[in-house]
């Protein structure tokens, strides 16, 4: 013991001196350390979302997001590489409150016992790549992101992971929902929906128009209601007000005119160049209609019933197949070759000629079009046909056994002259110049805004400082474009505003357009991404996003007159819906019409006939939409409703959806009768498919209510507005 002492007593000035210095540290250095945040967060990097028993800081949604559009670019990767198809929209959604969603998701289904294994994950990409991927293509497309970005094969696979758990627990709970499981009472009422018009008479009683007779509020109730919508974003056919200002985006686009380079290209176009179209093309383009000869009198009919030789079939018609092509694209009959056991079965000589379903003749590797499909007896004469008259063959020749030529020679083809046709040909070639040429400037232009793109997400991942965008206006000029930099707008804005904002993107093979404004102006859609559209006038467009400006709610003293008139609105509601009450009342043995006559500023129209639900113009399978009928400004489901509740000749009174006009109606007819709408209904039921796309509407609404459920159970707070 007395040793140890000693050894202390000998380092005692040495461990007090270490001990001081740990004194110090801890008082001067750990508590600005514990300061910048947990796990060493910096000062900046806060809370954005938090819900009950998690969190994400800014570096870390933004890691997640990052995450989000390596794997998006991981499975547009796959699928490139397993089917060569390029230009694959991203499968997943990237904005932060759809990552946010997808994690919350995970969690419920891992709590509801939902587990996604390895096999699983596997399975999911076989059916992606069709199974023609190898796993050292699959690490090959993995090495090809920076090293900077620590993308791994686990994050990948754990973040698809989270993507087919939130999947899964989607399937479950709509698993209860849709046609199937419809009884037939809404069955009933979704059919009379969609078949069943009405045609009505109203009185319209605009709130706005009363709100003169409303007085001034104070400032109080100013302030009371301010601080009640403060959050909320005005939505155009809501019943309550937003004074919240929704995000916005600013893009930039090139804009190339539909005759943009024709004129420079028209005048580069050769005669030698005419002269070879002409020459390459005349057959299929430039052939003179054919005209009865004099000896004639008039032009031979041709009796349906006879097969179409080779001389009447259409310009173009035969094609030289391909040496490595088959013979022909229809199943073919023709029995499997005999095996090496068994004997050769011998067949009659015949040519080498096939017969296609769709009428094709396919004789020597050609493919021929034939008029009709001809029986698979061949062609027979009629008893009565004379010895000697020639029979069509089965490539639209005569013949008679082989022992005769054709009778009667085809006379020769005539052309346009070329003099005719060289100014056309001028402007089609001058065209395919110049779009050859916009179509090369605007690739160039996309390669470099997507390579900024990758610079701007990789910079915003790795934390580091983004590369400046790229001069919109300086593009367009050296390239001959007209440049275009917006303000900040809304989706609904930039397509209010035409040009740009009415433009459709040129959709890939069996895909539908896409309206431009539904993608730039999205608050979701990534920034830099290059989106080609085009118009109903041929101008095209190459934009990107260069912007976003998040949500944000001006002060009560910006926007006082507008909360001022929004209060008015709603305190004349009750007044606009007595007015209605007295023209119904008073029109209680009368129309609408007179029970309004002779008074100023009321007036009674028909409207209709209308049903409670339409298609419009969405292509079949599309879920129908809710009828806007001529006349009455955003009907609304209640509005509906009250229409179709009443028997012909009643009265009643009902809002528009928003709210801002009160409806003095009057029901003049029903179309079709109730009687003649079942028998219909009852015809209907072999055919589902209509009252299906609306059960897929519902269920979608069911969906989003039960993801908002999701969220509010969770406790979900964002300290800011999702980006």
């Amino acid at each position: 013991m007395a040793g140890s002492f000693n050894v202390f007593r000998r380092y005692q000035k040495t461990a007090l001196a270490g001990l001081a210095i740990m004194a110090m540290l801890a008082f001067f250095v750990l508590p600005p350390l514990l300061q910048m945040g947990e796990s060493g967060f910096g000062p900046g990097d806060h809370i954005v979302v938090r819900w009950n028993g998690g969190s994400l800081r800014k570096s870390s949604l933004e890691r997640a997001v990052f995450l989000r559009k390596a794997l998006n670019k991981f499975l547009v990767s796959l699928r490139a590489e397993a089917t060569g198809e390029q230009g694959m929209e991203p499968p997943l959604l990237e904005d932060e409150k759809t990552v946010v969603d997808t994690i919350l998701m995970a969690q419920e289904a891992e709590a509801n016992g939902i587990v996604v294994s390895d096999t699983v994950i596997n399975d999911f990409l076989g059916m992606l790549t069709e199974n023609m991927v190898t796993p050292e293509q699959i690490q090959g497309i993995i090495a090809g992101y920076p090293r900077e970005a620590r993308i791994t094969e686990t994050a990948l696979l754990d973040a698809l992971r989270d993507v087919i758990l939130g999947q899964r627990l989607q399937v479950l709970f709509l698993g209860g929902t849709g046609f199937a499981s419809a009884p037939p009472g809404w069955r009933w009422d979704a059919f009379r929906k969609l078949e069943q018009s009405a045609t009505v008479e109203v009185v319209p009683v605009v709130v706005e128009s009363l709100s003169g007779e409303v007085p001034a509020p104070s400032n109080a109730t100013l302030e009371k209601l301010y601080a009640q919508y403060a959050s909320d974003l005005p939505r155009a056919r809501s019943t309550t007000p937003g004074f919240r200002e929704p995000a916005r985006v600013r893009y930039d686009a090139l804009i190339a005119g539909a005759d943009l380079f024709v004129a420079e290209a028209e005048a580069a176009v050769t005669d030698e160049e005419i002269a070879k179209f002409y020459e390459e093309n005349k057959e299929d383009l430039f052939k003179k209609e054919s005209q009865p000869s004099a000896g004639d009198g008039a032009a031979k009919e041709v009796d349906a019933a006879e097969p179409v030789g080779e001389d009447a079939r259409e310009p173009g018609a035969e094609k030289t197949q391909d040496a490595n092509a088959p013979a022909s694209t229809a199943p073919s009959d023709k029995p499997a070759p005999p095996s090496d056991d068994a004997p050769a079965k011998e067949e009659p000589a015949k040519d080498n000629e096939a017969s296609s379903d769709d009428g094709a003749a396919i004789v020597s590797g050609s493919i021929r079009q034939v008029a009709f499909r001809q029986p698979d007896g061949g062609l027979e004469l009629p008893a009565e046909t004379p010895p000697g008259t020639p029979v069509p063959d089965s490539e639209g020749g005569d013949s008679d056994g082989g022992a005769s030529a054709k009778a009667d020679k085809d006379p020769p083809l005539e052309f346009e002259p070329l003099d005719k046709v060289r100014d056309d040909i001028r402007k089609q070639l001058a065209r395919q110049a110049a779009d050859r040429k916009l179509v090369d400037i605007l690739g160039s232009v996309t390669a470099r805004i997507a390579g900024h793109s990758d610079d701007v997400e990789l910079a915003i991942g790795l934390g580091e400082r983004v590369p400046p965008t790229p001069d919109v206006m300086k593009i367009a000029a050296d390239n001959g474009l007209e440049g275009l930099r917006s303000d900040f707008v809304t989706p609904a804005e930039a397509a209010a505003a035409g040009g740009i904002g009415r433009s459709f993107t040129a959709p890939a093979r069996g895909m539908r357009p896409q309206l431009w404004a539904s993608l730039v102006p999205d608050p979701a859609m990534p920034r830099f991404r290059p989106v080609f559209s085009r118009d109903i006038a041929g101008v095209r467009y190459l934009s990107w996003k260069v912007e976003d400006r998040p949500q944000f709610t001006p002060p009560l003293s910006e926007i006082k007159p507008e909360v001022e008139r929004v209060w008015k609105l709603l305190e004349a509601r009750p007044l606009a819906k007595k007015r209605a009450e007295e023209i119904v009342a008073a029109a209680k043995d009368k129309t609408l019409g007179e029970a309004v006559a002779g008074r100023e500023g009321t007036e009674a129209t028909t409207v209709g006939p209308f049903t409670w639900l339409t298609r419009g113009t969405a292509p079949f399978g599309s879920p129908p939409t809710l009828s806007d009928p001529d006349g009455i400004e955003m009907a609304g489901e209640k509005f509906m409703e009250t229409v179709f509740s009443l028997e012909p000749g009643e009265t009643a009174v009902a809002f528009n959806e928003p709210e801002t006009v009160c409806y003095a109606i009057r029901l003049l007819s029903f179309e079709p009768q109730d009687e003649t709408l079942r028998e219909r209904f009852r015809d209907s039921a072999t055919d589902p498919r209509r009252l299906a796309t609306l059960a897929e509407g519902e269920t979608l609404e069911v969906y989003e209510r039960w993801l908002a459920d999701v969220e509010s159970r969770s406790g979900v707070t964002w300290v800011r507005a999702p980006r």
